[in-house]
């Protein structure tokens, strides 16, 4: 199984050139990056093809998906936004697009309009030969009314978020629930919810296996959908504001913290092998 991870783990002190020829040093075959404005695509892929690695995906944009679900301005501007990321991935050639379908912890109210919209972004996405796996976040219920509405759409799929799981929408299965569609990881661990209430600082992006995932059901349910795909993590290098759960990297380098990732990567992935002779 091939590995990918993001890129903005940390190290922003070396250039994204340096920072990809590590993540090649460390053993890993392509990377993701997030896309924020017209012409990100076209600096990751010409960085990446310098490197010698390739984009397994573009991130989306996602400040403003909530917006998508409702009658304003707002909305209509945040669909254009995911239509532009589009249509950027498939000039440098990535057929596949992350996205979440909303962003906040506010009342879940989907909409037709919402629906409509996604379905625009599906339809082009289809033209240029590009999958879209929308992503377990916040606001289950809107990924619930996409698979509702959405889900036979050839170019609809899923992307299981294994932190997004262990701190937002606790208690659902989503690989049970969607992993029908699964075509993309985010890989990463965090200790849960750590408040009274469900909170984006608890989102922390540690390696797997140093949080409070379980990380031999994951895998059990990755091996049961059948994805055989490239195994992708989603790390940082650093505490979120007021924590201390990355403290057990500060004394890694970058080369040595891809390596540590590398290979926690490679247990995963021997892992969700295994559990498919279970």
């Amino acid at each position: 199984m091939k590995t990918a991870i993001n890129l903005g783990f940390g190290f922003p002190e070396l250039s994204i050139l340096e920072q990809l020829r590590r993540i090649k040093d460390a053993g890993f075959d392509a990377i993701f990056n997030r896309w924020n404005k017209p012409g990100d695509a076209h600096t990751t892929a010409r960085a990446a093809d310098a490197a010698g690695l390739f984009i397994q995906s573009i991130h989306a944009p996602h400040l403003g998906t909530a917006h998508i679900w409702l009658d304003t301005a707002a909305g209509e501007a945040a669909i254009e936004e995911l239509l532009t990321c589009l249509r950027e991935c498939h000039e440098v050639g990535v057929t596949l697009m992350i996205s979440h379908v909303y962003m906040g912890f506010d009342p879940e109210h989907p909409t037709e309009l919402g629906i409509a919209r996604y379905a625009r972004l599906l339809d082009e996405a289809q033209k240029c030969g590009i999958r879209i796996a929308f992503e377990n976040a916040e606001g289950e219920k809107y990924l619930a009314a996409i698979r509702d509405r959405l889900w036979e759409h050839p170019a609809a799929g899923f992307c299981i978020d294994t932190g997004h799981a262990c701190c937002y929408d606790v208690g659902i299965d989503f690989l049970a629930k969607y992993g029908d569609k699964l075509i993309a990881t985010h890989i990463n661990d965090n200790e849960g919810i750590t408040g009274t209430e469900i909170a984006a600082i608890d989102d922390a992006h540690l390696m797997p296996f140093d949080g409070a995932v379980d990380w031999e059901h994951v895998t059990k349910m990755i091996a049961d959908t059948g994805f055989d795909d490239i195994l992708t993590l989603e790390l940082k290098n650093r505490n979120m504001p007021g924590r201390h759960t990355h403290d057990i990297y500060a004394h890694l380098d970058c080369a040595g913290f891809l390596n540590l990732a590398h290979a926690r990567a490679l247990r995963v992935a021997a892992m969700i092998e295994s559990a498919r002779y279970r």
